[in-house]
């Protein structure tokens, strides 16, 4: 919850509802007559957490500037993590 930007609000039931999102993203990859609906759902999901990563990179960059480099390369990686989401789209 550290991590939520403060402008969203309800951030205890925002992390359940993105931890049940992602367990039903998992779920929906697993099987091929759905892996398309999990795709879509896990960009969603990839596009919606990615304010919360610069919140966390931000605020790791007030606390512990050694270390905000770490932080930084997590950003991109949400690229990759929508590419590979969407290779299950095909």
């Amino acid at each position: 919850m550290k991590i939520m930007p403060d402008y969203i609000p309800l951030h205890l039931q925002m992390v359940y509802i993105s931890g049940i999102v992602e367990i039903l993203c998992g779920t929906l990859l697993l099987f091929p007559e759905t892996q398309k609906w999990g795709a879509c759902l896990s960009i969603a999901l990839f596009i919606a957490v990615f304010p919360a990563n610069i919140e966390m990179a931000r605020k790791f960059y007030e606390i512990h500037h050694k270390y905000f480099w770490l932080t930084v390369l997590r950003l991109p990686l949400q690229i990759v993590l929508i590419w590979w989401a969407y290779q299950f789209r095909k």
